[in-house]
């Protein structure tokens, strides 16, 4: 099991899209720190990735397209960021996601039909 764990360092900076190409990893955590910018969307290329945690910063623009797609992913932390765009409707098709948390965010929480049926942690 290969984890990129940062919690609480207080690390400055943006997501390098290069986190991308550290395929086996499995797990990302960088709750509780200053990470900026947006989240890359060459995330979604981390086929084993079950866990992404990017809560408590301040990572703005739209959740990407492409975590959607990720088969593994069983954990997504999105909360108390600076998020801002749509949900994407393809969140209730993600069949392996058990927890997801996207509250604090200036996400359009207008009313869209959502595939298939919402995860049970869904805040």
């Amino acid at each position: 099991m290969l984890l990129l764990l940062t919690v609480n360092n207080e690390l400055k900076g943006t997501l390098p899209k290069e986190l991308g190409k550290l395929t086996l990893l499995e797990e990302i955590n960088f709750d509780n720190n200053e990470i900026e910018g947006t989240i890359p969307s060459e995330i979604a290329n981390l086929p084993y990735l079950n866990t992404l945690m990017l809560s408590k910063n301040f990572i703005g623009g739209i959740i990407p397209k492409g975590i959607m797609n990720m088969t593994q992913l069983q954990y997504l932390g999105l909360r108390n960021n600076m998020l801002t765009g749509p949900i994407p409707t393809e969140i209730g098709i993600m069949n392996s996601l058990l927890d997801l948390r996207i509250d604090g965010n200036l996400l359009d929480v207008s009313y869209k039909p959502i595939k298939n049926v919402v995860p049970f942690a869904f805040v």
